[in-house]
């Protein structure tokens, strides 16, 4: 959560110079230490809220088919502010004006003022209709050409940063060992080696040009029992370490990437994004990610766990502000 809210800080006033010091409070003030704001927007957030800023909207959830319905967006967030938006269905033209809405009602509309991560998907290009198409990852990766696909994805970020998008859920860093699998085109491949070297250069390539990337899907996935996508993986520590997660140990290591998505499948039975020794252990302890991880799930899996686990929870807790952890 710390992590999330200090980037949302610097992302709404990097740019700020001035600042009334008696009319605003602590963290909307860049003069402060980043510590110091964070602790202060903390202890005013509620547990609902700070929920919210653990959930993500979905395209259904505050657009029509021409856009952002502002109308729609105040049923669904009211005056507190969501940690993720996305549309993949708006163009290019409507995806930036929306999420020029959708950013401006955050920010002057909800109590707390956060700003909204706008999200999108651009894994051989952005994902909006009217963008450039790009190879996909196992093709880029036939070529051997880091540079080449440094200044593929430095060219994609442009036309994010162009649409409105402050986060991109690319690259892929599965290294796939059944071709049976369905998202095989979506990978560099089956060599860990190039997988990483791929990932790094493409990685760079969208930091260099604005936007921040996503690792995914950190942990086995490629290859599940039968080929089924979502399948468990089974085998041993020795086999993840050296050929399923080497990939993103190697791009944490050689990169600034803020943001790691654990997959939607498991290893031996055990869920990836509840294992404590790929996310805690292995991730944050011994590689020292410090940055934000998200989670993959289908959207009803999404939705029920924010509806029914999360908002509902907060509301039964009567949170206030002073009490809130």
């Amino acid at each position: 959560m710390n992590n999330k809210i200090g980037y949302l800080l610097f992302l709404l006033f990097a740019g700020s110079t001035t600042v009334v010091a008696q009319n605003i409070p602590m963290y909307k003030n860049p003069a402060e230490p980043v510590e110091q704001r964070v602790a202060d927007l903390l202890g005013r957030m509620t547990l609902e809220e700070k929920m919210a800023q653990l959930s993500h909207l979905h395209g259904h959830h505050w657009c029509n088919e021409h856009g952002a319905d502002l109308q729609k967006l105040l049923q669904t967030a009211g005056d507190m502010s969501y940690g993720c938006v996305e549309n993949i269905n708006l163009t290019s033209a409507d995806a930036r004006k929306s999420f020029h809405a959708i950013q401006k009602y955050m920010i002057e509309n909800t109590r707390l003022g956060i700003p909204i991560i706008t999200v999108t998907e651009s894994l051989h290009g952005s994902v909006h209709d009217g963008s450039t198409i790009f190879p996909q990852s196992v093709a880029v990766s036939s070529a051997f050409n880091t540079d080449l696909a440094y200044r593929m994805t430095k060219s994609i970020a442009a036309e994010l940063r162009s649409q409105g998008v402050i986060q991109t859920l690319s690259p892929v860093l599965d290294v796939v060992r059944d071709l049976r699998w369905g998202r095989a085109e979506e990978t560099f491949g089956e060599d860990p080696w190039l997988n990483s070297q791929m990932g790094i250069a493409e990685i760079n390539g969208y930091i260099d040009g604005g936007i921040s990337p996503t690792l995914k899907h950190y942990g086995p996935g490629g290859a599940p029992l039968g080929g089924l996508n979502l399948a468990s993986v089974e085998s041993g520590e020795r086999d993840v370490r050296s050929i399923h997660i080497k990939p993103y140990e190697m791009v944490i290591r050689n990169t600034k990437v803020k943001t790691v998505m654990s997959s939607y499948n498991s290893w031996n039975g055990i869920p990836n994004s509840a294992s404590h020794f790929l996310l805690t252990d292995v991730l944050r302890g011994e590689w020292g990610f410090k940055g934000i991880h998200g989670v993959a799930a289908t959207p009803t899996a999404s939705r029920r766990s924010k509806e029914s686990d999360g908002l509902r929870a907060a509301r039964l807790k009567s949170t206030t502000p002073k009490d809130a952890t």
